[in-house]
Protein backbone atom coordinates (compact mmCIF):
# COMPACT_ATOMS: atom_id res chain seq x y z
CA UNK A 1 0.00 0.00 0.00
CA UNK A 2 1.17 3.55 -1.30
CA UNK A 3 1.12 5.95 1.77
CA UNK A 4 1.57 8.98 -0.48
CA UNK A 5 -1.53 8.36 -1.72
CA UNK A 6 -3.63 8.70 1.13
CA UNK A 7 -1.19 10.80 3.02
CA UNK A 8 -0.95 13.26 0.02
CA UNK A 9 -3.28 16.41 0.58
CA UNK A 10 -2.66 16.39 4.01
CA UNK A 11 -1.20 19.51 4.97
CA UNK A 12 -2.99 19.78 8.56
CA UNK A 13 -0.63 19.71 11.43
CA UNK A 14 -3.06 17.30 13.52
CA UNK A 15 -1.90 13.50 13.89
CA UNK A 16 -3.85 10.82 12.04
CA UNK A 17 -6.51 9.23 14.09
CA UNK A 18 -6.51 5.39 12.18
CA UNK A 19 -3.59 3.57 12.42
CA UNK A 20 -2.68 0.24 10.38
CA UNK A 21 -1.74 -2.66 12.81
CA UNK A 22 0.43 -5.92 10.80
CA UNK A 23 2.24 -8.55 12.56
CA UNK A 24 5.48 -9.45 10.59
CA UNK A 25 5.53 -13.04 9.75
CA UNK A 26 8.56 -15.20 8.76
CA UNK A 27 11.53 -13.20 9.90
CA UNK A 28 15.25 -13.20 8.36
CA UNK A 29 16.51 -15.60 11.05
CA UNK A 30 16.65 -19.53 11.42
CA UNK A 31 16.63 -21.36 14.99
CA UNK A 32 19.75 -22.49 15.61
CA UNK A 33 18.86 -24.65 19.32
CA UNK A 34 16.53 -25.70 21.09
CA UNK A 35 16.04 -22.57 23.53
CA UNK A 36 15.14 -19.62 22.17
CA UNK A 37 18.42 -18.46 20.68
CA UNK A 38 18.69 -17.84 17.27
CA UNK A 39 21.24 -16.95 13.90
CA UNK A 40 21.41 -14.82 11.28
CA UNK A 41 19.90 -15.79 7.66
CA UNK A 42 23.29 -15.45 6.35
CA UNK A 43 25.60 -16.66 8.86
CA UNK A 44 27.30 -19.90 8.59
CA UNK A 45 25.00 -23.15 9.23
CA UNK A 46 25.61 -26.82 9.51
CA UNK A 47 23.31 -27.84 7.39
CA UNK A 48 23.09 -26.61 3.55
CA UNK A 49 19.92 -23.67 3.66
CA UNK A 50 20.47 -23.56 -0.55
CA UNK A 51 20.20 -27.33 -1.43
CA UNK A 52 16.20 -27.40 -0.91
CA UNK A 53 14.07 -28.02 -4.53
CA UNK A 54 11.73 -24.64 -4.24
CA UNK A 55 8.13 -24.96 -5.36
CA UNK A 56 8.93 -23.38 -8.51
CA UNK A 57 11.49 -25.18 -10.12
CA UNK A 58 9.76 -28.48 -8.98
CA UNK A 59 6.27 -27.06 -11.43
CA UNK A 60 8.48 -26.25 -14.13
CA UNK A 61 9.63 -29.93 -13.96
CA UNK A 62 5.87 -31.19 -14.07
CA UNK A 63 4.99 -32.04 -17.57
CA UNK A 64 1.43 -30.78 -17.43
CA UNK A 65 2.62 -27.43 -16.58
CA UNK A 66 4.94 -27.55 -19.53
CA UNK A 67 2.55 -28.81 -21.96
CA UNK A 68 0.26 -25.76 -20.43
CA UNK A 69 2.74 -23.03 -20.77
CA UNK A 70 3.80 -24.36 -24.15
CA UNK A 71 -0.05 -24.09 -25.00
CA UNK A 72 0.12 -20.56 -23.36
CA UNK A 73 3.04 -19.10 -26.00
CA UNK A 74 1.78 -20.78 -29.11
CA UNK A 75 -1.20 -19.10 -28.11
CA UNK A 76 0.19 -15.54 -27.71
CA UNK A 77 2.29 -16.07 -30.82
CA UNK A 78 -0.79 -16.89 -32.71
CA UNK A 79 -2.39 -14.00 -31.54
CA UNK A 80 0.73 -11.59 -32.01
CA UNK A 81 0.90 -12.83 -35.86
CA UNK A 82 -2.68 -11.83 -36.29
CA UNK A 83 -2.33 -8.25 -34.92
CA UNK A 84 1.03 -7.67 -37.31
CA UNK A 85 -0.33 -6.67 -40.11
CA UNK A 86 -2.59 -4.09 -38.14
CA UNK A 87 0.63 -2.71 -36.67
CA UNK A 88 2.15 -1.98 -39.35
CA UNK A 89 0.02 -0.57 -42.12
CA UNK A 90 -1.04 2.15 -39.02
CA UNK A 91 2.88 2.20 -38.90
CA UNK A 92 3.48 2.57 -42.44
CA UNK A 93 0.07 4.98 -43.21
CA UNK A 94 1.76 7.53 -40.85
CA UNK A 95 5.41 7.25 -41.98
CA UNK A 96 3.63 8.03 -45.49
CA UNK A 97 1.87 11.58 -45.03
CA UNK A 98 4.36 12.55 -42.53
CA UNK A 99 6.49 14.57 -44.97
CA UNK A 100 3.23 17.01 -45.53
CA UNK A 101 3.39 17.68 -41.59
CA UNK A 102 7.16 18.88 -41.78
CA UNK A 103 6.22 21.38 -44.47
Amino acid sequence: MDPKKFMKRLDSKKLPTHFHIGVEVGGGKVRAGGGEESQAAGTYNKRSRGSGVSLLSDALKDSTVQAWTQRRLSEAQTLAKLRAPYKVKRKSKAAKNSWKKRK
